[in-house]
């Protein structure tokens, strides 16, 4: 494969890499001289011979003659390392770990670096992530142990499983010198107690991946789940034909737990003929059910959009959800329709990131005027 001298392309084999970034071409009277960059390869290691010849326009060859010789003596790469899980013997319902790994050519050689807590060494049933360097995320495996369940580190967002939860907004990066952390926070389930052992390993940007090592245990002690709770709505009676709602719900996990917020604005408690809508807090979207209760439509919180069936129409752009600490908090501008009118109850329930739902109490009345 040729390489333009001066160019960025390169080529290579098993013995060397011919680099033409760092390869020129001088002609200067009879005589030519050149410049090669080339990097030597581990499996070529050892005392070489340097033979040279040249072909003129003519297709003359010159003879080949010996004209010195080197002795490549490249190191052997190393894969990076497994430091240390801290705690490295903790234990709890979770915390922020702090996972550690070096790495003999700098930190940001590393690419992939990854974590398995579990009682046996498997994927699977296991709370098992990698750190995506590329784009500063962690995969966590679902139980069929495949890393498919993204989250960011910084952002308020989490992905679970039924071992463990990871949580973005405790969650952060640090790179100095030869060594990376990874700070986790790492949150067990109830199906999960039990005691854990810890093993790392990681990959560098040469495809060299670590051994995996165990570098600590831990005993997981997780309460009985408990499903996030209606707190309630604002304003909790009131009449009119639009109002701007605010509805809250709380989750002992945290606000980011809570997957689904549903509310339910009806004479009776049933989703059909009533003003029926589920907030998808991962998509921030709210979805409205339609005149039968099976159907939905759906409109962006935040966004210039409207849906809406024969009892009530949803505003996007006046409508928006926040997170703060345990409380999950939507305000929902909806608008009713006069063929709607008369006394409401309210009702509201929830779903975590683990599937529990809460009960559906109803939080408050508002009577529809045409």
């Amino acid at each position: 494969m040729p390489v333009a001298a001066g160019s960025a392309g390169s080529a290579s084999n098993s013995q060397c890499t011919l680099r033409g970034s760092g390869t020129s071409v001088q002609v200067s009277g009879l005589t030519l001289t050149a410049m090669l960059d080339l990097t030597f390869h581990p499996a070529f290691n050892g005392v070489k011979s340097i033979w040279a010849n040249a072909l003129d326009q003519s297709g003359l060859f010159s003879p080949s003659p010996l004209l010195g010789a080197y002795t490549v003596a490249v190191p052997s790469p190393q894969p990076p390392v497994p430091v240390q899980a801290a705690p490295s013997a903790g234990s709890g319902a979770g915390q922020v770990f702090q996972f550690v790994w070096t790495d003999a050519n700098g930190a940001n050689d590393i690419t992939w670096a990854r974590v398995l807590i579990n009682s046996s060494q498997q994927a699977a049933n296991g709370c098992y992530f990698s750190l995506n360097r590329e784009d500063a995320s962690v995969l966590l495996a679902d139980d069929s142990g495949d890393l498919r369940l993204k989250v960011r580190l910084g952002v308020n967002e989490s992905v679970s499983n039924t071992s463990c939860s990871i949580h973005g907004a405790g969650s952060s990066l640090q790179a100095v010198g030869s060594t990376l952390s990874l700070y986790a926070d790492v949150r067990f389930r109830p199906a999960f107690n039990g005691f854990k052992r810890i093993w790392m390993n990681a990959t560098d940007r040469s495809g060299f991946t670590s051994a995996s090592p165990q570098v600590g245990t831990y005993d997981v002690f997780s309460n009985a789940a408990s499903a996030p709770a209606p707190a309630g709505v604002a304003p909790s009676a009131a009449s009119g034909n639009r109002q701007a709602f605010t509805f809250s719900w709380r989750d002992a996990n945290g606000a980011q737990d809570i997957a689904y917020a549903r509310v339910l604005i009806h004479s009776a408690q049933q989703a059909s003929q009533g003003c029926y809508l589920q907030i998808d807090t991962a998509a921030s979207r709210l979805w409205l059910a339609d005149d039968a209760g099976a159907g939905t439509t759906s409109v962006s919180l935040g966004a210039a959009q409207t849906t809406e069936n024969s009892q009530c129409r949803i505003h996007g752009s006046t409508s928006w959800m926040s997170r703060n600490g345990d409380t999950l908090t939507a305000i929902v501008d909806i608008a009713f329709k006069p063929s709607f009118a008369g006394l409401k109850a309210i009702w509201m329930n929830a779903t975590d990131m683990g599937g529990l739902t809460s009960p559906s109490p109803q939080t408050g009345a508002y009577t529809v005027t045409p």
